[in-house]
């Protein structure tokens, strides 16, 4: 909320779609697996650290045999333990990775669907007058189905990643018997000494499969990581919009009149110029804005507004006095007090109680005088 700070980020791309689910959804899944996968993570790795060393004694004096020579491999079980869980956790990446890209763009579409039924519920009057539920339904079921179709490519790559979980979970059940039999046949070991390696061989390994069986969990962490971090990277480095470097003057003139000397006003789409090179708008007076449709109409009153700066020529402003602007459409009110919206931005507190009957009289709206101090959706009213 800093000034003009959501205007700019709401035009700056994609980055700038429904920030409310970065802010809330993303920031809240972000913060709730990097505990979760804290945890585990700390879990295995102290049942790790207490079986390698009963498997590093268990191994410690292992010797194999190629051709005439011996060869010492100290630890022989914790390096293998080590060894077979990389593997599976290369295998894993390599599968699952595309899962950091499908998370993403489910929250992406889960956004733009929970968007388009609020926009739903915040005009429904409109919506009901022009009869045009069965166009939203076209609309909300397009959101919907992009939701499933984002689903689905999850579902498949979970699929595809489960295929390397459970089979590697499958082969772990005779592994440490394979990787304790030497030990066993070269007499190192006894039968007794052969099942205790095999149980440490494996609790620790399954402490190295963190990796694998958690793997769909990081790529859902990663996604959110990256959603989160890009907007907050977004917010506190995007000061200005980028790509444009000449600016509108701005001034302060005379009270009572607004003028345009040789305005021409650029954004990514074009540029557009004024036909008039010298415009003065004085207090009282009723100008008419003619132009096709998408030569920047909204940019000018925009650029008068002092919010999209970008382009060329002088705007002189009356020094003192605010300018009240309307935007298109709907006009936006928050939800508060009667009394919070009649003196928005500014406080309530700094117009007396007489202001604002003398104000709901004067538009004819003494009806809402009692309500003051209600709390409603004014917008609807």
């Amino acid at each position: 909320m800093l000034p003009r700070r959501a205007f700019w980020l709401a035009n700056a791309g994609q980055m700038g779609v429904n920030p409310d689910q970065r802010i809330h959804e993303d920031a809240r899944k972000l913060c709730e697996l990097s505990a979760d996968l804290g945890v585990g993570l700390l879990q295995a790795s102290i049942l790790f650290l207490t079986f390698a060393g009963v498997l590093w004694v268990l191994s410690n004096d292992f010797i194999f045999r190629i051709g005439d020579r011996d060869y010492t491999v100290p630890g022989f079980m914790v390096w293998a333990a080590v060894i077979y869980a990389s593997t599976g956790s290369l295998l894993s990446y390599w599968i699952g990775r595309s899962l950091i890209g499908r998370n993403a763009e489910r929250y992406a579409r889960e956004a733009d669907l929970r968007f388009s039924l609020v926009r739903v519920n915040e005009h429904v009057d409109d919506i009901s007058l022009a009869a045009g539920e069965a166009d939203e339904k076209r609309r909300i079921a397009l959101h919907l189905g992009n939701v499933l179709a984002a689903t689905r490519r999850i579902v498949r790559g979970h699929a595809n990643l489960t295929w390397i979980t459970s089979g590697f979970g499958w082969v772990t059940i005779v592994a440490p018997i394979l990787v304790a039999a030497p030990l066993y046949f070269s007499g190192k070991v006894s039968f007794g000494g052969l099942m205790m390696a095999a149980g440490a061989f494996t609790q620790a390994q399954s402490s190295l499969r963190w990796f694998i069986d958690n793997f769909s969990s990081i790529a859902d962490w990663r996604a959110s990581l990256l959603r989160v971090a890009n907007f907050r990277h977004a917010l506190i480095s995007t000061n200005e919009p980028r790509g444009f470097e000449s600016r509108i003057v701005y001034t302060e003139g005379d009270p009572g009149a607004i003028s345009m000397d040789n305005l021409e006003i650029i954004s990514s789409a074009n540029a557009d110029m004024l036909k008039e090179t010298n415009v003065v708008v004085n207090s009282g007076e009723r100008v008419l804005i003619l132009g096709a449709p998408g030569t920047g109409k909204t940019q000018l009153f925009r650029a008068m507004a002092g919010l999209w700066p970008w382009g060329a020529g002088h705007i002189t402003r009356p020094m003192g006095e605010q300018i009240f602007y309307l935007p298109r459409g709907t006009p936006y009110l928050p939800r508060g007090t009667l009394r919070e919206i009649l003196a928005y931005p500014l406080k309530a507190e700094s117009f007396g109680e007489s202001t604002f009957t003398r104000a709901l009289y004067r538009l004819g709206l003494e009806r809402l005088v009692p309500l003051l101090d209600a709390t409603h959706r004014w917008s609807g009213n």
